[in-house]
């Protein structure tokens, strides 16, 4: 990881004229046997972003030139392109071509073209999208954009890769006298460029050679942990004789969401939201009453996580942001006479921090933090998005992480924002548990009948709670026939019921039989264990791995299955047990025979953290230990008699 700092000059820029500059035919040539296991090869991707300041006429200017060839079919998602709009940016110039195996082109001027919508339904009125037709197996896909900000944006963070390889990745930065730009590089292994152009502007430039496409993996670690990028931001203002700091510091960075969300009021217009706390004696109960009735009256599943509208417009749709879910609960308690601040903070993110580097992007969370105040021994921070947490509670994967906290208030004409960093280890995380019973019984036709109970706490409550509220008793049914359909394609689902189910506990009671899933051998019965929930099937199955294993929540998995088979029979073939204890995971298999059949139980649990690559074949034996419960085959035979004296 490299830093520069720089004093970055500019002279007074011109705008793009819109006219396209295509690859040249040589340069659009590549070598596909190359990437005989891609669908696609960006064979050329250049991002460049030019800062102007000026007296009364602050402008960015933003573009992007792309060129993609498609391989197979898997490529055909890239005929859409999506163009990024913010706020009051404009999109300045668009043009595009598709080049066909056979040498032939058409050439696209996008304005006619552009629309608001995807072609997937989906609407996005921060973009445009424009859809190449007629691509096929051997089409080259090529683009450019130019976007357009009234004012300097102040910082941003590339993304270099995705899906696909990229043969070369450039990125260019300029910007005006006035700013001091600071850069910083993450695993690239190639340099930040800065030199002196000819017309007396200063260049960064930034770039890549032959990035392999992004890889995917079960229980991966964030892209940021691994792939290069770099991001820069604008460290300050200069005016003759001063300099204005702008982003230096960490409060610099979010001086601006704190004017949004604590001075200005654009956002809290119009909520008048009652909450009823006049039988609460202290400040718990007053939160917890606050945090009730947010997840009661939305939820933040399928909005993105910093999506800032009006806080009652965004209760009244039952739909809510992580941010907006956050300045609801502020909202609510401030009201109630307490000290609030909000924090900034990510899990998934959280190492990849550059402690000399502040910036907006590196967050992904916003959380409420209550300072230690009347009623408030100990300072407690918040996660208002959490459906599952009490007073104090966080989920696991935000433990031991940063959090900046923040609070902006008015001081005569200016605006003084206040935080500093904390550690989010006020209190225990929640369990998160998923605990499967069977009360399964062997009938004399072969049959097994089965009564299931399921339940589930923490986050995995949650999601069944939705689940369960957006469900008919008919769809409940249709979705464990699916299951089981997993585990056994004769078994029947006979009845589906919903005992408790809530964003904290969830459990719900499946009766469902199998014909014929036992077989006879003489006097003696087969029962195969495939009659278990296919839980963790899927997962590490690949005999290599290339990168790291994270954990991100902590979660405890355990099975009980309990046979009861008919007077007469017992279990004559015992699997041995199984154990397997990691540094983090562990894995338990278990069967005792009982005076009516058998008890098998396995357990698998794992808390936050990463286990090297190295360690990755210990790691799937361990859960390949676990699968391995439920392809055993108990065997019944008829009771031995006791010996006569």
């Amino acid at each position: 990881m490299r830093t520069i700092l720089l004093l970055a000059v500019l002279g007074a820029g011109c705008a793009t004229t819109g006219k396209a500059k295509f690859l040249t035919d040589d340069q659009l040539k590549f070598d596909a046997t190359r990437y005989p296991d891609d669908a696609a090869v960006v064979l050329f991707r250049s991002d460049s972003t030019e800062l102007m300041a000026g007296s009364g006429s602050d402008l960015t200017r933003s573009t992007r030139h792309e060129v993609t060839a498609v391989l197979g079919e898997g490529g055909f998602e890239l005929a859409e392109v999506k163009i990024p709009l913010w706020g009051s940016s404009t999109l300045t110039a668009f043009n595009a071509r598709v080049v066909q195996p056979d040498g032939t082109q058409q050439l696209f001027d996008g304005a006619q073209l552009l629309s608001d919508s995807s072609g997937q339904g989906e609407r996005d009125l921060n973009a445009k999208f424009f859809r190449f037709p007629d691509v096929r197996v051997g089409s080259v896909l090529e683009y450019q954009w130019a976007i357009e900000w009234p004012f300097l944006v102040s910082a941003d963070e590339q993304d270099t890769l995705g899906p696909f390889p990229v043969r070369h990745y450039e990125f260019e930065l300029l910007a005006s006298q006035k700013l001091v730009m600071g850069t910083i590089e993450f695993k690239g292994g190639s340099p930040i460029a800065v030199r002196m152009k000819g017309d007396g502007r200063h260049q960064v430039t930034f770039q890549l050679n032959d990035l392999p496409p992004r890889r995917k993996a079960d229980f991966s670690p964030h892209w940021t942990f691994t792939e290069p990028r770099w991001a820069w931001r604008a460290v300050a203002y200069r005016v003759p004789g001063f300099t204005y700091d702008w982003l230096r510091t960490w409060s610099d960075v979010v001086e601006g969401r704190g004017v949004a969300f604590f001075i200005d009021g654009k956002l809290e217009q119009g909520l008048t939201e009652p909450l009823n706390v006049s039988d609460c004696a202290d400040v718990k109960c007053k939160v917890e009453r606050a945090m009730s009735l947010l997840v009661e009256r939305t939820t933040t599943r399928g909005i993105r996580w910093n999506r800032e509208e009006k806080l009652s417009s965004a209760l009244a749709s039952g739909k809510a942001s992580v941010v907006e879910r956050a300045l609801l609960l502020k909202f609510l308690l401030a009201r109630e006479g307490l000290d609030v601040w909000l924090g900034y903070g990510t899990g998934r993110l959280s190492q990849q921090v550059a402690a000399d580097f502040p910036r907006l992007s590196q967050f992904d969370h916003l959380f409420v933090h209550l300072p230690a105040q009347p009623g408030v021994e100990q300072a407690v921070t918040l996660d208002a998005s959490c459906d599952y947490c009490g007073y104090g509670q966080l989920p696991e994967h935000f433990q031991r992480t940063q959090v900046y906290v923040f609070k902006t208030k008015s001081v005569l004409t200016e605006a003084e924002t206040l935080g500093r960093w904390i550690t989010a280890v006020e209190a225990a995380p929640p369990s998160t548990d998923f605990l499967v019973s069977h009360r399964a019984s062997l009938h004399t036709d072969g049959t097994v009948s089965d009564l299931v109970t399921v339940s589930a706490t923490g986050h995995l409550a949650g999601a069944h709670a939705e689940r369960q509220r957006s469900s008919t008793a008919r769809k409940a049914r249709e979705s464990e026939q699916g299951v089981f359909a997993t585990v056994s394609p004769l078994a029947n689902v006979e009845s589906v019921k919903w005992k408790e189910c809530n964003e904290k506990a969830c459990s719900w009671e499946t009766a469902v039989s199998f014909p014929r899933e036992a077989s006879a051998d003489g006097p003696r019965w087969l029962v195969p264990t495939t009659v278990l929930r296919p839980l963790w099937e899927g997962l590490f199955e690949s005999s290599t791995r290339d990168l790291d294993v994270h954990f991100t929540d902590q979660e405890n998995v355990e099975e009980i299955y309990e046979l009861t088979v008919p007077e007469g029979l017992e279990l004559v073939e015992v699997p041995q047990p199984l154990s397997v204890k990691l540094d983090g995971l562990e894995v338990e298999v278990n069967y005792k025979k009982t005076p009516r059949g058998v008890e098998l139980r396995r357990k698998i649990a794992h808390g936050v953290g990463a286990l090297g690559k190295a360690g990755y074949p210990e790691l799937r034996e361990a859960v390949e230990t676990f699968r391995r419960g439920r392809r055993e085959v108990l065997v019944f035979a008829p009771k031995t008699a006791p010996a006569k004296p």
